[in-house]
């Protein structure tokens, strides 16, 4: 589902419900159509959150499976953070995820890791991960920020795309492979060809479909452009990347899985 605006409701359940390295808390959120919301609220730097949102449009207008996100306002006495970004309206801003409804789902920094390594290397859909996050840069898919339930990768946590969390528009270079966080070489030199042949096809399948967005229309819905501290004259340079950056997917990702001569 597409972003959505939310207020962020008084009261607090839990501070940083997933050990993450943003200041981040489990609570409540609500929306014109939607009461009771429960959802997972980071305070991000202004470049991250405009990350954040941007990537969870796209990954909506993909169809790929993960939460749905919220650009969250808060009172600034309702807030879990004084140093959190502010709009121009006085309220802060958050980015908020909403917490699965499905109680099989589980995340791998609840398992092992070798038990969640041995998952992913048998895991179907890894070609969608890796398409999605070479087109936007992403540089940190570790184990922590996606969820899985045996056969669906559900994606989140994308606040280091567009080449990483400080990104400046001469950071942003359409055909250059971006370092990964090291997990994923790590999957990647385990993979059989097989396996490495299957995420390469579903790269290229993430190409086509991304050739067939309106990046302008998606920017426009993704909130970005809330988001003041510079974001908003930089934002241009992020939708010429996305764009420029599209037929170069599945090369980048066939030089990341080293399928060479395999396709």
């Amino acid at each position: 589902m597409a972003i959505a605006v939310a207020r962020l409701a008084p009261g607090r359940v839990e501070r940083n419900p997933t050990q993450s390295v943003n200041t981040t808390m489990l609570g409540q959120i609500y929306t014109d159509e939607d009461r009771a919301i429960k959802a997972v609220i980071k305070s991000l730097s202004p470049r991250q959150l405009a990350n954040e949102l941007i990537a969870a449009e796209l990954v909506s207008a993909l169809n790929l499976p993960g939460p749905r996100g919220f650009l969250v306002f808060a009172d600034p006495e309702d807030s879990f953070d004084p140093n959190a970004c502010r709009h121009p309206n006085g309220y802060q801003m958050f980015f908020g995820s909403e917490l699965s409804p499905f109680p099989t789902f589980y995340t791998f920094f609840n398992m092992q890791d070798s038990m969640a390594l041995g998952a992913i290397l048998q895991c179907n859909e890894w070609g969608s991960v890796v398409g999605f996050d070479e087109w936007i840069a992403n540089t940190d898919r570790h184990l922590n920020n996606f969820l899985y339930d045996g056969q669906t990768i559900y994606l989140f946590d994308h606040d280091r795309c567009l080449s990483g969390a400080n990104w400046s528009p001469p950071d942003l270079e359409p055909s250059i492979a971006y370092p990964c966080h090291v997990v994923v070489d790590y999957i990647h030199q385990q993979l059989v060809d097989s396996k490495k042949r299957q995420a390469a096809r579903l790269a290229g399948e993430i190409e086509r479909r991304a050739s067939e967005l309106d990046l302008d229309d998606i920017l426009n819905k993704s909130y970005a452009r809330e988001v003041n501290h510079g974001i908003p004259v930089d934002l241009p340079a992020a939708v010429e990347f996305l764009r420029l950056r599209i037929p170069h997917i599945a090369r980048l990702c066939a030089g990341r899985l080293s399928v060479g001569g395999l396709l």
